[in-house]
């Protein structure tokens, strides 16, 4: 239980909760624990989820609309299945990412060290999830009119987007420069140092270079997913 509920602490307390992390790596706890949290914020966002499709819906053509009703069904059993799924493959890729980048710039890289680092430092990315709930819900379904607007603008792309047209790729990279991916580099940051007594400015390369690969990657997708639509 006392993994569990490092998941809250480590937003107060980060050095204690990785020092706990330096002696006994937890992992199977804290990853139940961030899927069922998954599934939650998942449940919470399907009425924006299908109001974004019957959006989409509505602008093809009267003959595909069938298939986009299947779409929309695809889309409800996705979010609550791939939700919590999609999490853990991002965070074993994110421990790997880590573990790499700590063993090339010199360090003593232990995985499950690194993937019970990863863990607790994604808990500003669910808050992330949260606040962009919050947005929908302000907005409220009758203001969801594309897949876009399902993923509000909290980062870089809130100050550029009106002064520039903004690509997937680009929208979706900048988007992930936000305060709460800062924090998660600060938390990364922490973990590495105390877990791997490292000096701070490696543990800060190697969470960086998590940040940045995980964001291309992500960027990448989006850019995809926007062809795909199009």
């Amino acid at each position: 239980m006392g993994a569990i509920l490092d998941l809250a602490r480590v937003l107060f307390s980060p050095s204690e909760v990785y020092g706990r992390v330096r002696e006994a790596p937890k992992i199977l706890l804290p990853l139940l624990a961030l899927m069922v949290i998954q599934v939650v914020i998942s449940a919470a966002s399907l009425p924006y989820v299908r109001a974004a499709m019957r959006a989409q819906i509505a602008s093809q053509p009267e003959s595909a609309q069938g298939a986009g009703q299947a779409a929309e069904t695809i889309a409800t059993v996705g979010a609550l299945v791939g939700g919590p799924i999609s999490v853990a493959v991002i965070l074993l890729i994110a421990a790997f990412l880590l573990w790499v980048i700590v063993s090339v710039l010199g360090g003593d890289a232990r995985f499950k060290h690194l993937f019970s680092v990863s863990l607790y430092a994604w808990v500003p990315a669910i808050l992330l999830q949260v606040a962009g709930m919050a947005v929908l819900m302000l907005k409220g379904t009758e203001g969801i009119t594309s897949m876009q607007d399902l993923q509000p603008s909290l980062g870089l792309d809130l100050f550029l987007a009106p002064m520039m047209e903004l690509g997937a790729f680009m929208g979706a990279l900048l988007r992930s420069v936000n305060p709460f991916s800062i924090w998660q580099i600060v938390l990364v940051t922490i973990g590495v140092r105390v877990t791997h007594n490292v000096e701070k400015g490696t543990a800060m390369s190697a969470a960086i270079g998590q940040w940045a690969v995980l964001a291309l990657v992500g960027a990448l997708f989006a850019m995809l997913g926007a062809g795909a639509q199009g």
